[in-house]
């Protein structure tokens, strides 16, 4: 988990995305990003996450399982 307030960065701030994928040790196109602000998902799909909106959580589930390769909606 990374705290905004304690690493002084939110989103959509692009470092804060970076971040959070030096911290998983991951690389973005690892990743998804799910989000219900546009403004977010746009910052986050920058350096090459995949994003998800999430106006309906069973849909936005359905998405990631596609990414994924496995079913999380069962």
């Amino acid at each position: 988990m990374i705290e905004s307030q304690a690493v002084g960065m939110r989103k959509p701030d692009p470092r804060i995305y970076q971040l959070a994928c030096r911290e998983l040790g991951v690389t973005p196109p690892e990743t998804a990003f799910l989000d219900d602000i546009g403004m977010n998902l746009k910052s986050a799909r920058a350096p090459g996450m995949h994003t998800i909106k999430v106006d309906d959580p069973d849909a936005a589930l359905r998405e990631l399982s596609a990414l994924v390769g496995f079913d999380l909606t069962g």
